[in-house]
């Protein structure tokens, strides 16, 4: 399996929509603390993640 060099319309949108209200909505609570850090853990395990 290769990478293509090229980015997809579809791949481009998809890029370009966060995921925060997806978050936001899965973990339910109303408290914007919780959801920041929760958001900035996420940030961290997308970092050590990335190829």
């Amino acid at each position: 399996m290769r990478a293509n060099p090229e980015v997809s319309p579809r791949v481009a949108q998809v890029r370009a929509v966060g995921v925060d209200d997806a978050v936001a909505a899965a973990l339910g609570p109303d408290d914007p603390r919780r959801l920041a850090e929760d958001m900035e853990a996420l940030q961290v395990l997308a970092r050590n993640l990335t190829p």
